[in-house]
């Protein structure tokens, strides 16, 4: 079966990182190493949508899209997490507390999207209020009756129908968290 081409996307000046479509299929995002995000509506043939360049990010290590709407997660080496509405490039909320990069962040998946949980450089797992911006909790190591992550940690995912947060470190290890109490739940062995 030979390939054939189906669109080329314009815009992007430097290295395209990521490209990542919404749950719907309707909305692409495509983001460069220059931080910008570009928004493109796949239903009226990939046209643009939005460019948003205004996220003042130093470096974005991450996009995500919320699973039911056309919302953006982004942040990266500035220790920050923006919150941008995808078509109109509104920036709705910004997310400061952690202390290192954030590697990663999702929308939580049991209850549709009303949590943020993120990953740090720091050695941190923080739940954020997306409406309000604050940080709900923060799981580290020494605040829980089990230890935790002493090197940073590396990458993560969320429980599909629970408030469960796994997580793998730089030391070899991976965990597991309740993300809304912060209770550490113990390694994985």
């Amino acid at each position: 079966m030979v390939a054939k081409k189906i669109m080329t996307l314009e815009g992007h000046t430097e290295t395209v990182e990521f490209a990542k479509f919404d749950a719907s299929g309707k909305w692409l995002v495509t983001a460069g190493m220059n931080n910008h995000l570009r928004v493109w509506d796949v239903v009226q043939g990939f046209a643009l949508k939005k460019e948003i360049d205004e996220i003042p990010v130093e470096d974005m290590l991450f996009v995500e899209w919320h699973r039911s709407a056309p919302v953006l997660l982004t942040g990266g080496k500035d220790n920050m997490m923006w919150l941008v509405q995808a078509t109109n490039g509104k920036i709705m909320q910004q997310f400061m507390g952690h202390d290192g990069d954030v590697i990663g962040a999702q929308f939580s998946k049991m209850d549709g999207g009303k949590q943020i949980i993120s990953i740090s450089a720091d050695k941190t797992v923080k739940t954020w209020d997306p409406m309000s911006g604050k940080c709900l909790n923060t799981i580290r190591n020494g605040e829980s009756k089990n230890p935790y992550h002493e090197d940073e940690i590396q990458c993560y995912d969320i429980h599909p129908n629970r408030p469960l947060v796994m997580t793998g470190g730089s030391e070899g290890g991976v965990f597991g968290a309740h993300y809304q109490t912060g209770e550490v739940l113990g390694k994985c062995a």
